[in-house]
């Protein structure tokens, strides 16, 4: 993970975005990055088009982009109190998604992190991302920074990465470099506590997926021996990736069982303020891929969330704004 040098925080002016603010202060000032929040319409002003002759238009978009300047610029009092080099940007995308246009924006102003608040959906407790957040996960050409409103821990902020050395989709483990990097750097600018979380799945588990108990049970002390032996391996590859990051091999923290069931209440009884997981990219750079027990684990952590892929590109800006 790079340095971080400008970010991007992308704001709904409808929703409460206190929280959102205090954590973009805090980021940058200790990484002493400029800030850019966004406002991106790609449905109500887009779809007026359709109805308004040039000139309505025109003084439609126009007054748009000065209500919600004048809302931005009270958002970012904030900032600019903390010194923070702060600029607005109201923007319409004409046949974007609002994914898009946030990737669109990111790209325009070569943000280093995409910094936005994760939507809640109360009546349905586990999806706690709304169909854009899942869509920008896919999309965003740099690291993304999903937060909810829980505050982080005031003196020390707590931060874990989710990494999986030697899997068959990452065999030189870019991921998870890009991980550790990023841990290395909130560390040095924070001074964090900093995690680095592997699960390896109890044998329990692993024979119920395969039916061994009822299927082969002589088959089941042999395979103990073999996942004795796998996870020997995978605690070496941990540490010596750990190790060649150059942090401190105490860092690491092996769990055993289902991760879907154990990393939430981790993170929860950890009292983590940013978890870490990483997105590779199938074919097009700027479709990042997170698996589906990654997906289903994302639906259950309350932690702020920091998405990297580490081959993602910035997004194509082949189309102005209006």
């Amino acid at each position: 993970m790079q340095q971080i040098r400008r970010i991007l925080v992308a704001v709904d002016p409808g929703e409460d975005n206190s929280a959102l603010m205090a954590k973009a202060v805090r980021l940058a000032r200790g990484l002493d990055a400029a800030v850019k929040v966004c406002c991106c319409d790609s449905v109500s002003l887009p779809q007026a088009r359709r109805y308004l002759d040039a000139p309505s238009f025109q003084r439609a978009a126009d007054n748009y982009r000065n209500l919600h300047t004048e809302r931005l610029e009270r958002l970012v009092e904030p900032l600019r109190r903390a010194s923070v080099d702060v600029t607005v940007d109201v923007r319409c995308e004409a046949g974007w998604s609002l994914a898009d246009a946030i990737a669109r924006a990111a790209s325009d102003y070569h943000a280093d992190l995409i910094m936005k608040r994760a939507a809640h959906v109360p009546a349905i407790r586990r999806r706690l991302f709304s169909n854009a957040d899942w869509q920008l996960i896919r999309r965003c050409p740099v690291p993304l920074l999903l937060t909810h409103d829980r505050p982080w821990n005031a003196t020390t902020m707590r931060v874990a990465a989710a990494l999986d050395p030697g899997h068959p989709s990452d065999p030189d483990d870019s991921v998870d470099r890009e991980l550790l990097a990023a841990l290395t750097l909130l560390r040095s600018k924070f001074t964090a506590e900093v995690l680095a979380i592997h699960v390896i799945p109890s044998p329990d588990t692993l024979f119920m997926a395969l039916d061994l108990a009822a299927t082969a049970p002589a088959a089941v002390n042999e395979s103990a021996r073999e996942f004795d032996q796998m996870r020997e391996q995978r605690v070496a590859c941990l540490a010596a990736i750990i190790r060649r990051s150059g942090l401190a091999g105490d860092i690491a923290r092996i769990i055993d069982g289902d991760p879907i069931a154990v990393l939430p209440k981790f993170v929860a009884q950890s009292g983590i303020d940013i978890f870490i997981v990483g997105a590779k990219s199938r074919g097009d750079a700027n479709r990042a891929i997170i698996g589906g027990t990654a997906e289903k684990l994302l639906d259950r952590i309350d932690a702020d969330l920091l998405i990297i892929s580490p081959d993602a590109k910035r997004a194509d800006a082949s189309q102005s704004a209006l």
